[in-house]
């Protein structure tokens, strides 16, 4: 038990009362590091003030959270702080009427603390016996929600499935250049094409196999980005969709392939942001080269700017552009 982060926890409650500080805004920050004592342990990541999506209706709309905790880039926890004086069963009764999240939901005023998993309330507690808090902490940091154990299965069955997928595909292709004029046409311009614009040494060989990574990975951004035209405003993706065009049969037995893990992914990505999204993406296509080439992901992987980066450089680029052209 985490005797000293409990301790530590009720001596900052109990001044906070004597001060009258004991409102919410106050007394969260105190409860979220004791939580940080428990999801330390377990190489979690707490956020706070976040927001998400949820369908009301067969509407979207945002909720927003006081916090929540992630394990490798996805939500597996949810946090509501209220004041000391709150009403708990009202403020949860509210929260459900708003479609709060309750996979593994945290909901407490200092004085109570009730969780719930997988929709339902699991354990209340006096938040004043420690022994009791304790318990309850460990519980939900170790809880994983059914959604992100079957979105990890469908991405590790992925993964594990790519390097056969890839080889198959490099056979293909090699016999295809023997045997299909207009496919052979096709890479040649492709690969003059990626020589122009990305870097001279590009050889064919090289070519195929962004041809490859293109066909694995495409129906992955039409999930979490819902846009199926994103590659037809990229020349390089417009080049290889043109390409498939002669591959119809091929193209089509890769997405039967993947198509089981691919819906599995894709229920999970509907009701995320897109920054959680982009999280996501990072550790993905991180892992997805490592599985698909383990000797070459550094070479063909993604380097990411940080999209504060990006931000920044479109907004100086537009500045720069209003001032001087």
């Amino acid at each position: 038990m985490s005797e000293n982060a409990i301790e530590k926890y009720y001596n900052e409650i109990k001044e906070a009362e004597l001060n009258g500080m004991n409102n919410e805004q106050n007394i969260r920050e105190y409860f979220y590091e004791l939580l940080k004592n428990y999801t330390n342990s377990q190489n979690l990541k707490i956020e706070r003030e976040t927001k998400e999506f949820v369908f009301e209706n067969g509407q979207k709309k945002n909720i927003f959270l006081d916090g929540r905790i992630k394990k490798e880039n996805m939500v597996i926890g949810w946090v509501e702080n209220k004041d000391a004086k709150d009403d708990l069963n009202k403020e949860i009764k509210n929260k459900k009427e708003k479609q709060y999240p309750l996979l593994n939901t945290i909901f407490e005023n200092s004085k109570e603390l009730v969780l719930f998993q997988d929709g339902k309330e699991v354990i209340r507690v006096n938040m004043s016996k420690s022994e009791e808090l304790d318990k309850v902490l460990i519980k939900f940091v170790s809880f994983r929600p059914e959604e992100y154990k079957k979105f990890q299965d469908a991405f590790n069955n992925l993964k594990r499935i790519l390097p056969d997928l890839a080889k198959d595909l490099r056979e293909f292709f090699k016999e295809e250049k023997k045997i299909n004029k207009k496919f052979k046409e096709n890479l040649k311009e492709f690969t003059k094409k990626c020589q122009l614009s990305i870097n001279n040494n590009i050889t064919e060989e090289l070519a195929i196999e962004m041809i490859i990574q293109h066909m694995l990975t495409r129906d992955i951004f039409v999930i979490f980005f819902q846009n199926a035209n994103f590659h037809m405003n990229n020349i390089i993706s417009k080049s290889i969709s043109n390409i498939l065009t002669h591959i119809n049969q091929k193209s089509f037995e890769i997405t039967e392939k993947i198509k089981s893990y691919i819906d599995c992914l894709s229920s999970y990505t509907k009701t995320i942001t897109k920054d959680d999204k982009q999280d996501i993406l990072k550790t993905f296509y991180s892992d997805f080269y490592k599985a698909l080439n383990s000797k070459k992901a550094d070479v063909q992987g993604i380097e990411y700017t940080p999209i504060q980066i990006v931000k920044f450089m479109v907004d100086a680029s537009e500045q720069l552009c209003y001032n001087h052209i």
